[in-house]
């Protein structure tokens, strides 16, 4: 539907999903599931892709990461 509609969709997951590498550990677990480090390496992404500005969506439990992340990184 959006790609129809001349958006470029991009998704991304968690660290060490997929071929990514798995986040630092720190003394109480893992920093690999927090919602600072999906912002961080979501922000990386764009980055990488040259990406100024995007809509971020998620649902279920991905809502909760996109409005972190936007709410954290409002120049995206």
């Amino acid at each position: 539907m959006f790609v129809k509609r001349g958006f470029r969709v991009i998704q991304h997951d968690v660290r060490g999903v997929g071929q990514s590498v798995a986040a630092a550990r720190d003394v109480a677990g893992s920093e690999q599931f927090t919602f600072d480090q999906f912002g961080l390496d979501a922000c990386k992404l764009l980055d990488h892709l040259g990406i100024k500005q995007a809509y971020i969506l998620g649902m279920a439990w991905g809502s909760r990461a996109a409005f972190v992340m936007g709410s954290q990184h409002p120049e995206r």
